[in-house]
C-alpha cells in the first residue's frame, strides 16, 4: 500500500497561514464545531480521494482475506 502525503513546502501550498488561522478560530467558535477542518484545496483533494484509494487497495485482497476465515459450517 502506498502512502500519499499532501504537498508541504514553504510558500508552495495554496492558501495562506492567516486564512487557515481564521478558519480554525471560526470553527472553534461554532456551537458544534466540525469534526475535522480541511484547510486548502490540496488538503481537501487528499482527504476526499484517500478513502477511494484505500478501498481500491483492499479490494485487491478479497480472496486472500476470505481464505483466512473459518470454513463455512
Amino acid at each position: 500500500m502506498t502512502s500519499r502525503k499532501p504537498a508541504v513546502g514553504h510558500g508552495t501550498s495554496p492558501g495562506g497561514p492567516a486564512k487557515t488561522a481564521a478558519a480554525i478560530t471560526a470553527s472553534a467558535a461554532q456551537q458544534t464545531a466540525p469534526p475535522r477542518l480541511v484547510p486548502g484545496s490540496d488538503a481537501y483533494a487528499f482527504v476526499r480521494d484517500a478513502p477511494a484509494e484505500r478501498l481500491a487497495d483492499v479490494g485487491t485482497r478479497k480472496e486472500s482475506s476470505a481464505a483466512t476465515g473459518f470454513p463455512a459450517a
